[in-house]
């Protein structure tokens, strides 16, 4: 018997999915599902979707909670057109 002291994991990763969004006057309310359980995500955002990612502005800093779910309320500009948000793992 030899070991040589590597390890091996496969399997695939499933990133944070955003499954409702609710906008209501100067505010919207996002949640989903697929995180860390217990772990920090970021949430980023811009108006305009092609921006490289270096370019979103991060709008706050959260936790999954212990079934890897989240959700989060942020304002929003209603003079926007349009609004693009994107979860972010650390």
């Amino acid at each position: 018997l030899s070991v040589n002291g590597t390890i091996s994991v496969s399997g695939s990763l499933l990133l944070p999915l955003i499954s409702t969004l609710a906008y209501s006057g100067s505010s919207v309310a996002v949640s989903g599902t697929r995180g860390v359980t217990n772990g920090t995500y970021y949430v980023l955002t811009s108006t305009d979707i092609s921006q490289p990612l270096a370019n979103w502005e991060m709008v706050l800093t959260n936790n999954f909670d212990a079934n890897a779910n989240f959700s989060f309320t942020t304002d929003v500009d209603p003079g926007d057109s349009m609004r693009f948000y994107r979860i972010q793992l650390p």
